[in-house]
């Protein structure tokens, strides 16, 4: 498995180490390479005293924006509405291309 890691600087001779999600720890070293070392020994220890990687699955609509996707479509309302704005548009276009 690999997962992101981020390198800083915490000092001048100093370096930190994190695991990005879902890995969210971190280790400091000299170097960013003692860093790093350091940071995967942890990170080895936690799954060696049974922490787990699981993934989960969410069901399609569980965005609530998803919910309202084409409520709209067909509804002569809003068809009018897009035309109107397509006019618009167009009219705007050209206003902005006049000399």
């Amino acid at each position: 498995m690999r997962i992101p890691v981020l390198i800083e600087t915490t000092s001048e001779d100093r370096y930190r180490a994190t695991g990005l999600a879902p890995i969210a720890e971190s280790a400091e070293g000299d170097t960013p390479e003692a860093a790093v070392e350091k940071l995967q020994e942890k990170v080895r220890n936690r799954f060696a005293n049974g922490a787990q990687l699981a993934t989960i699955e969410l069901p399609e609509n569980a965005n609530p924006w998803l919910a309202g996707s084409g409520v709209l479509h067909g509804d002569p309302l809003f068809e009018d509405w897009r035309q109107a704005m397509a006019e618009y548009r167009s009219e705007a276009d050209q206003a902005s291309n006049a000399p």
